[in-house]
């Protein structure tokens, strides 16, 4: 991610507006550069956003085979697809939220230009406060409502603390 992300802090600039008396920190790519980075603000959005999509309607047909083969037929297949579709929807939901909650940043990375009018300030600013909505939920979203992903971050936490704390207790 953070290599992908390189060209970004080497083609800002300060560029100073006279008219209105300020200053704007903003992006100068060459086409080429430009281009990569719309491309890659674009892939990480949509390629991990299919990649979870498409792992959940896999999960979601297995376990239906699964519960249509164990139940020998009992109930039609149909009925059990979307027994495990209602039962398993969180893990549809949660890369829709997310795709959803990507559409600022990845319109941010396709319009460029200079704002010339505080009007446009707030659409700009509001757009790109937005576009880091994603990132932070991505715990609440895929972690939390998961038992097995709560329990090992529960775990994880207290053995980081655990390593944290040693040498605090030595002093003692």
């Amino acid at each position: 991610m953070i290599s992908s992300h390189l060209p970004d802090p080497l083609y800002r600039v300060l560029l100073h507006v006279n008219e209105e008396q300020r200053i704007w920190c903003i992006v100068r790519y060459p086409s080429s550069i430009g281009t990569f980075s719309s491309i890659n603000i674009s892939l990480h959005c949509i390629i991990p956003s299919t990649i979870n999509a498409i792992s959940a309607v896999i999960i979601i047909i297995i376990k239906a085979r699964i519960r249509f083969t164990a139940a020998k037929h009992e109930q039609s297949y149909t009925k059990l697809l979307i027994k495990q579709l209602k039962q398993l929807k969180h893990l549809l939901i949660a890369p829709s939220v997310i795709v959803v909650l990507f559409i600022p940043r990845l319109i941010l990375a396709f319009v460029s230009g200079c704002m010339k009018s505080n009007e446009n300030l707030w659409i700009y600013l509001t757009g790109y406060f937005i576009s880091f909505v994603p990132p932070i939920l991505i715990f609440p979203i895929y972690v939390l409502p998961s038992r097995m992903y709560k329990d090992e971050f529960r775990n994880q936490t207290k053995h980081l603390l655990k390593i944290i704390t040693k040498p605090f207790r030595s002093l003692r």
